[in-house]
């Protein structure tokens, strides 16, 4: 009950906050968003690399029209995430007193860049995906069936998600490395398959720069700089909490 409680009041804290402080900053990202529910534009958009990330945050954004809409759909996006985070770290040390800590740093570093204009709500989809797939992972005990998920997984997330692939490849490597496994070195194959992918979408043309197919500068306004370590915080806080 008191996790329970602690994620209730989370969600109704950044929705409160959301819709009193910037409801109008909902409106204006829904401006520049056009979703056509039509198979054509559905399947070209999942052809795209990060295509389904881009898809599920188009569809959001369509609603952010309506009040209220807006801070409800961002707020219950974050709230999934620190549940998600907390459930990875619960997963790896049960007995940490920094579990919910940990666990609300991705959040608020979402929750910042999210009030960019120029950041795109992909890159929180596709942090969420991650997680998702992360904590499935952590199911796996045998370590080929380990290494046949993540090694799948990462194609799929390269595909699904884009650049954050290389996130999820990289924090099995680290829960292996600190967890002392004997072949945690085997998963190094997977982060040099995500950084193999993403060589190739730039040599390809499916992606524009490596720093697209690498870093969260994939869910930035392609033609600005990030300015500043945010836009990475969510990254670097779940690979050190890991």
């Amino acid at each position: 009950y008191k996790n329970s409680l602690f994620f209730v009041l989370l969600w109704l804290t950044l929705s409160v906050f959301l819709q009193s402080v910037y409801r109008f900053h909902f409106y204006h990202i829904e401006q520049y968003q056009l979703f056509l529910f039509d198979n054509t534009s559905i399947f070209s958009t999942l052809e795209k690399v990060g295509g389904l990330s881009l898809l599920i945050y188009e569809f959001l954004a369509q609603f952010f029209i309506y009040p209220y809409a807006g801070a409800l759909i961002t707020s219950t996006v974050l709230t999934l995430t620190g549940v998600l985070v907390w459930l990875l770290l619960r997963r790896i040390d049960r007995e940490s007193t920094f579990l919910y800590t940990w666990s609300l740093l991705p959040v608020i570093s979402l929750l910042l860049i999210q009030l960019d204009f120029n950041y795109y709500m992909q890159g929180t989809i596709a942090f969420l995906i991650v997680l998702l797939l992360l904590c499935v992972y952590r199911n796996f005990s045998n370590l080929w069936w380990k290494m046949g998920y993540v090694f799948i997984s990462t194609f799929l997330l390269f595909w699904w998600v884009g650049a954050a692939a290389v996130l999820f490849a990289l924090a099995v490597f680290f829960i292996e490395l600190f967890s002392k496994s004997s072949r945690g070195y085997l998963f190094l194959i997977p982060c040099a398959e995500a950084f193999l992918l993403a060589y190739l979408s730039v040599r390809h043309a499916f992606v524009g720069e490596y720093r697209f197919a690498m870093l969260p500068d994939m869910y930035y306004q392609k033609s600005l700089v990030p300015s500043g370590l945010l836009l990475y915080m969510s990254w670097i806080t779940l690979l050190s909490g890991i």
